[in-house]
C-alpha cells in the first residue's frame, strides 16, 4: 500500500451567513399572548438560542464544529414542534444564507430554509474533516471514513425531508451527486485499508467495483443537474 499513491480527496464548502437573527422579540410576544405566561422567564433560554446560532454560523472546522450545528439542528426541530415558524405561520422569521456556488444571498421565512441550510453545512463540515486526514494510519483511514459516511447521510437526509430548493445548492441532482461523490470517497477509505491489511484480492475487487459505481452514479448526477454550478463554483474544492 505504501507504493500507492493516496488521491486527494474532495469535500464541500460551508454555506455562509452575514444576516442575523433575533428569536427573542417574536417568541416573548407569542408566549405572552397564546401561554399567558411571563416571556421574561424565558429570557436565559431565548438568549442561549440566538447565542447557538451566532456559533453555528460561524461554526468551527473541527469535531465541535459539527456537535455544534448538529445542537442547533436538534433545537431547530425542538422550536417548529412548539411555535408556528414554517412559511406563512404567525412567526415566520425570515432567514438569509448565502447559495454555495453564486455567492448570491437567499432570504426565505421558513425555519425550514435554516434547517436545510444547517443540515446542509453539517455535511459539508463532515466531508472537510474527512478531507483533511491524510490517511496514513488505519484510525485515520477509519475516521475519514466515518466522515464521509457522514457527509452522505447529511445530504440524503436533505434531499429527502426537504424536497423543495429553495435555495440552487440544494438542488435535487446535486444532492443525489454529493451523496455518491461522499459514499465513493468512504468507500476508497475502505479499500485503502483492505489493501493496507493485506485482504483477499477478489474482496478488494469487489470494494474497487463498488467504488467505481458510486462514482459513475454521481457523474450522472452531475449530468443531470446544472453543468455550471458546478464548473463555476469558486468554493466547491
Amino acid at each position: 500500500m505504501e507504493a500507492v499513491p493516496r488521491m486527494p480527496m474532495l469535500a464541500f464548502e460551508l454555506k455562509a451567513c452575514t444576516e442575523p437573527v433575533e428569536f427573542t422579540p417574536e417568541l416573548k410576544s407569542y408566549i405572552s399572548k397564546h401561554y399567558h405566561e411571563n416571556p421574561e422567564s424565558y429570557n436565559k433560554e431565548c438568549g442561549e438560542l440566538e447565542q447557538l446560532r451566532q456559533t453555528a454560523v460561524r461554526v468551527s472546522r473541527d469535531f465541535v464544529g459539527c456537535s455544534t450545528l448538529k445542537k442547533y439542528f436538534a433545537q431547530l426541530q425542538f422550536l417548529q414542534s412548539r411555535f408556528p415558524l414554517s412559511s406563512g405561520s404567525e412567526l415566520a422569521i425570515p432567514f438569509t444564507w448565502e447559495d454555495v456556488y453564486s455567492g448570491r444571498p437567499i432570504t426565505v421565512a421558513d425555519i425550514r430554509f435554516e434547517q436545510a441550510s444547517i443540515l446542509y453545512n453539517i455535511g459539508a463540515l463532515h466531508s472537510i474533516l474527512g478531507a483533511l486526514d491524510n490517511r496514513s494510519t488505519r484510525d485515520g483511514m477509519k475516521v475519514s471514513c466515518t466522515h464521509f459516511q457522514c457527509a452522505a447521510w447529511a445530504f440524503q437526509h436533505l434531499k429527502e425531508y426537504f424536497p423543495t430548493s429553495q435555495s440552487p445548492d440544494t438542488n435535487p441532482d446535486l444532492l443525489s451527486f454529493q451523496v455518491n461523490l461522499m459514499l465513493a470517497q468512504a468507500q476508497e477509505c475502505i479499500l485503502e485499508k483492505s489493501m493496507t491489511d493485506n485482504r483477499k484480492s477478489s474482496i478488494t475487487a469487489k470494494v474497487a467495483a463498488q467504488i467505481q459505481e458510486y462514482y459513475r452514479q454521481a457523474v450522472k448526477n452531475l449530468d443531470a443537474s446544472n453543468p455550471r454550478a458546478i464548473v463555476g463554483s469558486r468554493k466547491c474544492k
